[in-house]
């Protein structure tokens, strides 16, 4: 922790080079919220940013990592009346404005004016950040914040789990065994489905998935996978695993590309294939408004078991050996980074 009004601020300052720089703290502005933060999720954007395998086309360094956030409330801009000093909340990373068409519309994810906590920063590996009052959402004072920072990756779950329709004759595939696919079969675990499939290409993942609910699961490095499904989620960002998806489907299926594929990578698809099978595709980005305070409510009432995907808390000075076991593969689950500790 740095002193008087300076702090810790964290960049991705180049392709695989963090920096912990010192900064002034964020000075407080109308409508604004200053937060303290406590925690912030890794994400597998995160990595793909720090590898610059980019997935939104940002070339572009210094950037701002870490929008998976948890904190306290440390100052409260004019005209702030619903938040104050000491409140521990949750931050929405995507800003909009609440007034244009799209808004209006409930697709707040698509602002024509959105911004978002990594494009404005401080980051949310750094140790203080500002957001707007309606991005900041309050929680349970005594809720645990290694468990509150899961709020918005649950969220865009809730959000693409929003556009399918899948009841109980469903075989579902959940593709790819990371924290997302793993918050996937959380929540679908208790629905009424014929059958919940995890696939992935790492054995220890798989045992997991099987341990948290999953009816069956398959080594796609291994087995050929020769079942079709009514409902496939793909969570890997892989062009080449999302073409594959659609050997696997039967007539009528539906098939959510979930995981962010980079910015330039294609698939072949016929579009004859799509209407002879009738299928339908859908697409999930980031997340809404909406999602955001559902999920906090799943985590505070206890109706998802987070606390089953966290692979481990680490200090912010150690976010790098994070970053690099995630790109291995040998993390189960979600890292938290702890923002308050270096080492």
């Amino acid at each position: 922790m740095t002193g008087g009004n300076l702090m810790r601020k964290v960049v991705l300052a180049a392709v695989g080079k963090l920096e912990y720089q010192e900064a002034p703290i964020p000075e407080l502005r109308p409508g604004w919220v200053r937060v303290r933060i406590l925690r912030c999720g890794l994400c597998g954007t995160d990595v793909h940013n720090y590898y610059k395998e980019t997935i939104f086309g940002k070339d572009a360094y210094p950037f701002n990592m870490g929008h998976e956030v948890c904190g306290m409330v440390d100052g409260v801009g004019e005209g702030v009346c619903d938040l104050a000093v000491g409140d521990k909340v949750v931050v929405d990373p995507i800003w909009s404005c609440g007034a244009c068409r799209l808004c209006h519309m409930g697709q707040a994810n698509h602002c024509e004016h959105k911004t978002t906590i990594g494009l404005m920063g401080p980051s949310g590996n750094s140790e203080y950040t500002l957001a707007p009052a309606s991005a900041v959402v309050r929680t349970d004072p005594e809720g645990d914040p290694d468990l509150l920072v899961f709020t918005e990756p649950v969220a865009t779950v809730l959000y693409g789990l929003d556009k399918l329709k899948i009841d109980a004759t469903h075989d579902v595939l959940i593709v790819g065994a990371g924290a997302i696919g793993l918050i996937f079969l959380q929540i679908l675990k208790n629905a009424q489905l014929h059958s919940l499939t995890v696939a992935d290409v790492m054995e220890d993942k798989l045992a997991f998935a099987k341990v948290l609910g999953a009816d069956r699961v398959v080594n796609t490095a291994v087995h050929t996978d020769e079942r079709k499904y009514d409902v496939i989620i793909d969570c890997t960002g892989s062009a080449k695993v999302v073409e594959e998806d659609f050997k696997r489907v039967r007539a009528g299926a539906q098939v959510l590309i979930f995981g962010v594929c980079p910015i330039d990578s294609t698939i072949t698809l016929k579009p004859f294939d799509v209407y002879n099978n009738d299928l339908s595709i859908y697409a999930s980005y980031t997340l809404t408004p909406s999602a955001f305070q559902r999920a906090l409510h799943l985590i505070e009432s206890g109706r998802i078991d987070v606390r089953a995907l966290l692979a481990g808390v680490y200090p912010v000075g150690r976010l790098e050996e994070c970053i690099q076991a995630v790109k291995a593969g040998k993390v189960n689950g979600k890292i938290v980074i702890d923002t308050t500790r270096m080492f």
